[in-house]
């Protein structure tokens, strides 16, 4: 983490690779969406690379877990919401 937080690319890269495929299965066991779920990891880790020199945590992999795990609620929390609308749209309709 030291490296990374040096803005070290190796570093990063050899962290992306040990990683990525975890984050995405986490998060693909959850969304059972490949896209979604790829998304998200990416996004998952441009953050970490942005914030790099603020993270405290040493677990990186527990870190990176938890970043994805946000990442996952926030989505289907957001979803929801459009599910909400998509269901108010479906009854109005259903009225008419």
């Amino acid at each position: 983490m030291n490296m990374i937080q040096r803005s070290d690319e190796t570093a990063f890269n050899i962290l992306y690779g040990r990683y990525w495929k975890a984050l995405y299965s986490f998060a693909f066991s959850i969304l059972n969406d490949e896209d979604v779920s790829k998304d998200i990891v990416q996004v998952i880790w441009i953050k970490f690379w942005e914030s790099r020199k603020k993270i405290k945590n040493q677990n990186i992999r527990s870190y990176l877990l938890k970043m994805v795990q946000n990442g996952v609620y926030k989505h289907l929390r957001d979803n929801k919401k459009f599910g909400d609308r998509l269901q108010l749209i479906d009854d109005y309709f259903s009225t008419q």
